[in-house]
């Protein structure tokens, strides 16, 4: 080691041994905590999981380590986590490092805040959210707590209702009967929905009838219904004898469509299940 660097290294050894030395504390810069981005995954639609991505900037020339956070997430004035994570990151000299605070929640903790679709509560487009605590960090000087506090906007999502609205008799004969079956889907909240790989089944009056999968998919726009037509003709065998009498005199029958799709979210595709039963009278 030469002569100059043992100079240098006596010096920062006093400078750093020296009570209260206040050119050292002017040296070290505290890191940086700022928002970047939230990213929302849903894996169904019962639960929400939102990664907040933090950017902790280390400003100064030698590098530091984060050892944890304090986080406290609230959704429209519903606290939905409040607590400490111990959690090590190394932080280069000079360099940006992506902290990222995983959130977890169900949609039935704030249902009461983004509205309940059954009792025809309309759905918000979103829902806001606060993110606040503080990030430890340890230095040369020992560990700095650095605040953090933003807010923001989570997308709110719900599944399409789908239900049978109107059956029609198209044509009738003697032995055998066309019928169209006009479905619902509904979409309810501010975000556009896409279905895939739709299989569906109809069954009248307990009795299945028709059942396959959906040629094309289906875009459903915000707050706005497609309708979808299920064609299908019946013999008065496959119907039965009650049931094709019923079918040609114009009664009310229960028309259930099940089936299940794939749901596209734009934040996640989730399947999705229906099953729903409607009485409709045959109109002619």
């Amino acid at each position: 080691m030469t002569r100059p660097v043992r100079l240098l290294l006596l010096a920062l050894v006093a400078l750093v041994s020296t009570p209260g030395c206040a050119y050292l504390n002017q040296l070290i810069q505290p890191p940086q905590v700022s928002f970047d981005r939230a990213e929302f995954k849903a894996a169904d639609f019962e639960t929400l999981r939102v990664d907040l991505h933090l950017a902790v900037h280390n400003p100064n020339v030698f590098g530091a380590k984060l050892s944890g956070y304090e986080v406290k997430f609230v959704v429209d004035d519903v606290t939905l986590l409040d607590g400490d994570v111990k959690q090590s990151l190394d932080l280069t000299a000079g360099a940006t490092a992506d902290l990222v605070v995983p959130v977890t929640f169900e949609w039935k903790e704030i249902a009461s805040k983004v509205g309940d679709v059954m009792a025809g509560k309309p759905v918000p487009d979103h829902a806001p959210f606060r993110a606040a605590g503080n990030v430890r960090v340890q230095t040369t000087l020992g560990e700095i707590s650095i605040p953090y506090d933003f807010r923001g906007k989570i997308p709110v999502i719900a599944p399409p209702l789908i239900v049978p609205k109107a059956v029609r008799l198209e044509r009738a004969t003697a032995l055998r009967v066309t019928l169209a079956v006009d479905v619902d889907v509904e979409n309810v909240t501010g975000r556009p929905l896409g279905l895939e790989s739709f299989d569906h089944a109809v069954r009248f009056s307990g009795r299945p009838v028709v059942s396959g999968r959906v040629a094309d998919d289906l875009p459903v726009a915000a707050r706005s219904t497609e309708t979808r037509t299920v064609t299908f003709s019946l013999s008065a065998i496959e119907a039965g004898l009650s049931l094709f009498a019923l079918i040609q005199s114009g009664g009310r029958v229960d028309v259930k469509y099940s089936g299940s799709a794939k749901v596209d979210t734009g934040i996640g595709i989730i399947p999705f299940d229906f099953d729903t039963t409607e009485g409709l009278r045959i109109r002619r």
